[in-house]
């Protein structure tokens, strides 16, 4: 199954310098070559930071909103 990321994507992904050597990112941090440089486990965290729309001659960069929670 083959997923395709739009370009309009904004994406963050830490790679942690310990494990992998980053060859290669994206412009919009979708796509990584690495290679990895220690043997372990590690976590990856990854953020969605923004998309952005073409309108016209116009360009807008919305963010991602975050879900608040109120417990009452």
């Amino acid at each position: 199954m083959w997923a395709f990321v739009l370009q309009n994507l904004r994406v963050k992904v830490d790679f942690p310098e310990k494990y992998f050597q980053v060859f290669f990112s994206s412009q919009n941090g979708t796509y990584h070559v690495v290679n990895t440089v220690h043997k372990g486990f590690t976590n990856l965290f990854g953020e969605l930071k923004a998309v952005v729309l073409k309108v016209s001659a116009m360009l807008f960069q919305l963010y991602p909103r975050l879900c608040e929670f109120i417990i009452q």
